[in-house]
């Protein structure tokens, strides 16, 4: 998906869907059924989430996970972009087209992984 195109599904998504979204494409996250195959969790792999999926659009704890895929982030708070718009959080993941804004800050760590792992700079991402 282009930058773009991540976007437009990020804004046409409720807060839940996009947590989702973010731990099935970031983390690789997927959900996990006990013997009887009723829905069990969401696991990784090496970690496993017994309730839902994290509130990675809400706590920063979650958002943080996230950071922690890529070998090189920045986030900062100033201006936005050429519009000068007010102030808003960019975070930068990977490569400098690897670009999110947002007025909150889990969510911008969000968008900028999903950007990331969506496009060409997936690379970034930590194995």
């Amino acid at each position: 998906m282009t930058r773009d195109e991540v976007i437009a599904k990020w804004n046409s998504m409720q807060p839940r869907e996009r947590d989702a979204w973010v731990g099935e494409t970031v983390l690789n996250m997927k959900p996990e059924y006990n013997e009887n195959l009723n829905w069990h969790g969401w696991t990784t792999g090496e970690r496993r989430w017994s309730s839902s999926i994290p509130n990675f659009t809400k706590d920063i704890s979650a958002a943080w996970e996230l950071l922690k895929k890529f070998k090189t982030y920045q986030i900062t708070y100033s201006e936005s972009g050429f519009s000068h718009s007010g102030m808003k959080y960019r975070v930068i993941v990977g490569r400098n087209q690897d670009v999110a804004y947002s007025d909150i800050e889990t969510e911008a760590i969000c968008l900028a992984a999903l950007i990331a792992a969506q496009g060409e700079g997936i690379e970034g991402i930590e194995e």
